[in-house]
């Protein structure tokens, strides 16, 4: 419903010869992006011939399955090296690109494909005062600075829902401990108290390279706490991306 309110006005779908609504039909199966550039193609230029809206569609469709392939590559390229970087103890200063928090800033897909980033290392206090324009109490010690403050899936805010994630980063020398975790969970109290209903959830994220067999022998996920290895998420984020990869590559070798 959603990709069919996208077709332009100026396209009567009814009147559209029998060979024609099998196409545009195939056409809305295939994926939103593509068929999204054909109806604008469509808009731009009327087609009266079927062969050469096959053919559109093809292309069009070529030209998606490429683009992909570059932009899933650059994503296991990336993978590649930021596991290269994650052994530095020196990559977890926050200065300059190449550091693990300012890598991790520009790419959470590597984390979670949902997460987006809306601070990061920001104390309490400045997060609540720009997102929601309160006052700290000096009792809830709020210049402390999580790594950083996400949002996740915008659909879900759209949908009347929105979940805030609080992720820390630990350096490879540091063993995620209960004390770590609560550290996290503070910040997490601090941000419920002045969000208040605002935020229908807050999930925290605590990763490094190495976790206490004390802490990893619980799971507090139904809490709204998570531990990962650095290991975890870049495992679960190439496994994800290669087979993103072969789907594609197999399309490609379709056409």
């Amino acid at each position: 419903p959603d990709l069919l309110s996208q077709i332009p006005q100026d396209i009567n779908i009814l009147e559209l010869p029998a060979d024609q609504k099998e196409s545009l039909k195939k056409l809305l199966l295939v994926g939103g992006e593509i068929a999204n550039s054909v109806i604008k193609k469509l808009a731009e230029q009327p087609i009266n011939d079927i062969e050469e809206f096959v053919k559109l569609l093809e292309e069009i469709k070529l030209s998606t399955i490429n683009s992909l392939v570059t932009h899933v590559t650059s994503r296991i390229n990336f993978i590649n090296m930021f596991e290269t970087v994650i052994h530095k103890d020196e990559s977890y200063e926050r200065r300059g690109t190449g550091s693990v928090h300012n890598l991790l800033k520009a790419n959470m897909w590597i984390i979670d494909r949902n997460f987006s980033t809306l601070n990061d290392d920001e104390t309490l206090k400045k997060i609540i005062a720009e997102q929601w324009g309160k006052e700290v109490n000096p009792i809830d010690e709020a210049d402390t600075r999580p790594d950083f403050l996400c949002m996740t899936d915008p659909l879900s805010e759209k949908r009347g829902y929105r979940r805030l994630v609080v992720i820390e980063i630990k350096r490879p020398s540091v063993k995620i401990k209960f004390s770590h975790m609560e550290q996290v969970m503070k910040y997490k109290t601090v941000l419920q108290k002045y969000s208040r209903k605002q935020i229908d959830e807050y999930t925290c994220y605590l990763v490094g390279r190495e976790i206490d067999p004390v802490l990893s022998a619980n799971d507090y996920s139904k809490s709204g706490f998570i531990y990962k290895t650095y290991t975890d998420f870049i495992s679960e984020a190439r496994d994800f991306y290669k087979e993103y990869l072969k789907i594609v590559e197999n399309e490609a070798l379709a056409l």
